[in-house]
């Protein structure tokens, strides 16, 4: 006689389900913004229906991570496709505005908080102007605290056209980091390595006819 599987509580299955998207989004401050560049980067049209299921599901979890209770990834809250499409599409303005060092002001039809580079000390300050929207759920803690150290990846791409770069918002573990990737650093560094020493036997050539 088989043997009958043994009985898991519903509960406790959506549990660990849940579990699953918070690892994901990561429980530290700088992992959970680095998922948010991650998101606001993405192609809409690499992007699944089973893809903007995991994505909903991500952002409540990093939305509880972020002490926002309210918006439990087990609650009715739980934004829709149409929400999670939305939410996307404003983490993207966002942080292309924050990287131009622009002014992120409210929308029009909303009352939320705005964010300002502070020249001085090169730290984005949040100024509280009402309730704020998902976004800014999502990111009240994470931009004055680590905002100022996202950046966009300067290595030129491998078949760009010209000048064309890389591009990839990431944040800088480091100071002076600039690229986003060891790929990306180790590609510039070969193509410096390559300049160096063509200006090099350029300078020996134009020696060797001046003799």
């Amino acid at each position: 006689m088989p043997r009958k599987a043994p009985h898991q509580d519903p509960t406790a299955r959506v549990g660990q389900q849940f579990a699953l998207y918070r690892t994901r989004v990561g429980s530290r401050p700088i992992d959970r913004l680095t998922w948010a560049l991650r998101l606001a980067q993405r192609p809409r049209d690499t992007i699944t229906a089973a893809d903007w299921e995991n994505i909903r599901h991500e952002i409540a979890a990093s939305l509880e991570t972020s002490g926002h209770r309210g918006e439990s990834v087990q609650s009715v809250h739980l934004p829709d496709v149409g929400e999670a499409q939305e939410i996307q599409v404003d983490l993207a303005t966002f942080f292309g505005k924050l990287l131009r060092g622009e002014e992120i002001y409210p929308k029009p039809s909303l009352r939320r908080p705005t964010y300002r580079l502070n020249r001085g000390s090169g730290r984005w300050e949040r100024w509280e102007l009402g309730t704020p929207d998902l976004v800014d759920a999502l990111l009240e803690v994470l931009i004055p605290a680590w905002g100022h150290l996202i950046r966009e990846c300067a290595a030129l791409r491998v078949r760009g056209k010209g000048e064309e770069r890389c591009g990839t918002w990431f944040v800088a573990w480091r100071p002076y980091q600039i690229y986003c990737s060891a790929r990306c650093h180790n590609r510039a560094g070969a193509r410096a390595f390559r300049e160096r020493a063509a200006r090099r036997t350029n300078r020996r050539r134009a020696r060797a006819r001046s003799v």
